[in-house]
């Protein structure tokens, strides 16, 4: 075999062979929250679809370089459609916090006082080795007193180190935040203290 023929046959097996990588999937759920909680009889949950920024709507983690590149991480993939990953993870979170179910897309009665939860994510950023950042809006409504509300802003920036599983960590743990400031104002509405109640206030 000729040194042309050899380097040609190398250079097809390298190519095989990074095509033959499967991706790495990953999730917004965090443990905790995937951990089954008992249902609260008080009240429940309706967390709505999620919005988010077009730029990130991808299969593949959408990265930020220190110059402000941005750039699809081809191996490195949500195991879901990014909305649907975060407004699952939005509702594990608060059903564990609050001990509540979600029945967003089920057919229920008016026995249980329910709290509707809209997010709007503005700002979703991430910058491996740097932070995992998540700004968003969002509000809580008391379904049975439509003037009970809650319009608020969260923007949570947590510090990550290298690699792709500490940037999902990161991202987790923004939303869990957001997820806390969430079940605040629901806490606070149902104390019955006046709307709005976010973040701080």
């Amino acid at each position: 075999m000729t040194t042309r023929c050899l380097a040609l046959s190398i250079a097809a097996l390298a190519l095989t062979a990074c095509a033959s990588t499967p991706p790495q999937y990953y999730t917004l759920l965090s443990p905790a929250a995937a951990a089954s909680t008992p249902a609260s009889n008080a009240f429940q949950l309706e967390v709505l679809p999620v919005d988010i920024p077009a730029q990130v709507e991808s299969p593949q983690m959408v990265i930020r370089s220190a110059a402000g590149e941005m750039s699809k991480a081809e191996g490195h993939r949500w195991i879901a459609p990014l909305d649907a990953e975060i407004r699952g993870a939005l509702s594990a979170d608060l059903s564990q916090q609050l001990g509540a179910r979600d029945v967003y897309g089920l057919t229920y009665g008016n026995t249980l006082k329910t709290y509707r939860v809209a997010l709007k994510v503005q700002r979703f950023d991430s910058a491996p080795g740097a932070y995992a950042r998540i700004d968003a809006v969002w509000t809580v409504t008391a379904l049975d007193q439509p003037k009970a509300i809650s319009a608020c802003s969260s923007s949570v920036s947590q510090t990550i180190g290298a690699g792709y599983d500490a940037l999902a960590l990161g991202h987790q743990q923004a939303l869990a935040t957001i997820a806390a400031q969430i079940a605040g104002s629901i806490s606070a509405l149902q104390a019955g203290r006046a709307a709005p109640v976010c973040p701080g206030g």
